[in-house]
């Protein structure tokens, strides 16, 4: 008599496979900003040693005399500067399969002036250039709300 396959054994292994993907697809919902939230008058500053970070934000809160103003896009985006460029351009968010949460110009698929969300919170929140060249030159950009929310 001719035995079938244990399923028992074969749904165990499919669990096993799919585990990791659910992670991480669980992750990057957990991470996920929206353009609304990131709209408004901020104090930016930025940081290119990680010991310099809570130095730099308390700075970046005495930067709200002169705000960095985020404001939304024409097509659902925000409006932020690229690298070296004195005009802004809209900017979209996106999460990926790594759970990283990026933004970057809605007008380049390359990912090559994307930032990354390090950290964020309502009223503050952290952005590391992708691009290690723009990275050098930039800094870690640290953001916090002008007059809180």
């Amino acid at each position: 008599m001719k035995q079938r396959p244990s399923t028992k054994r074969h749904s165990a292994f499919a669990a096993l496979l799919c585990a990791p993907v659910l992670a991480i697809l669980s992750g990057a919902s957990a991470q996920a900003q929206t353009a609304e939230q990131l709209v408004g008058r901020w104090g930016l500053a930025a940081y290119f040693r990680e010991a310099d970070a809570a130095k730099v934000t308390a700075a970046a809160r005495g930067f709200c005399s002169h705000p960095y103003v985020i404001a939304r896009g024409p097509n659902g985006g925000v409006m932020l500067n690229q690298p070296d460029q004195p005009q802004k351009s809209e900017h979209v968010i996106s999460s990926g399969f790594t759970g990283r949460t990026t933004i970057g110009p809605a007008s380049d698929t390359s990912g090559a002036k994307d930032r990354e969300f390090v950290s964020f919170a309502p009223n503050q929140f952290v952005l590391r250039w992708l691009e290690p060249s723009v990275g050098n030159r930039y800094g870690v950009m640290v953001f916090v709300r002008c007059g809180g929310r």
